[in-house]
């Protein structure tokens, strides 16, 4: 009985160290999304906990040339019509989160963006959910044992100019910039 009520407590202790409630990001407005990003940080679906000034490991590029599909660099830096998607020469390296953001809308879904710095003077952008998932993001091991086989997310032309389309009616991306990024995909 002393041993259960001993394994009880520290399995109580484990997961409110570890795991903490993933707040329903689909259901809530951006600023809400937001303002729970500022205060608790970004919670995984594993119970990860990721917040500003944190440190992540990168892990290997999923698409079929082995550059990263959910990690490219931050629009807003970019000064050139293509968006570069960051390579397989930065599988392992260790990136610092200097923001977390939230992109989307209330019809198309809500979407939690981690811009990062890998050590250059280019920041990327890292869509959390997706890119644990697919693995280009390494969990802490705490939080591997939640994770089921990892699958790799196939990659999308469809799924990538949606993506295109929703940064262009945000003002991210100019209808040129739009048309260059489809043209580019549509041409793989």
């Amino acid at each position: 009985m002393k041993h259960l009520s001993l394994f009880t407590l520290l399995f109580f202790v484990f997961t409110m160290t570890y795991a903490q409630e993933r707040p329903d990001y689909d259901n809530l407005k951006k600023a809400e999304i937001e303002q729970h990003l500022n205060k608790e940080g970004f919670i995984s679906k594993t119970g990860w906990v990721l917040k500003e000034g944190e440190e992540i490991t990168l892990g290997n590029g999923t698409m079929p040339n082995k550059f990263f599909a959910f990690i490219y660099e931050t629009p807003a830096y970019q000064h050139s019509d293509e968006r570069e998607r960051l390579t397989s020469f930065s599988n392992g390296k260790k990136a610092k989160v200097k923001s977390l953001l939230v992109r989307g809308s209330k019809r198309t879904g809500y979407q939690v963006i981690a811009r990062i710095g890998i050590g250059t003077l280019t920041n990327y952008w890292v869509e959390l959910d997706n890119a644990i998932e697919a693995g280009e993001v390494t969990l802490p091991e705490p939080y591997t044992s939640h994770l089921q086989t990892p699958v790799a997310k196939p990659f999308s032309v469809a799924d990538e100019i949606r993506k295109f389309k929703e940064l262009m009616d945000e003002g991210v991306l100019t209808k040129e910039e739009f048309e260059t990024q489809k043209k580019k995909l549509l041409n793989q």
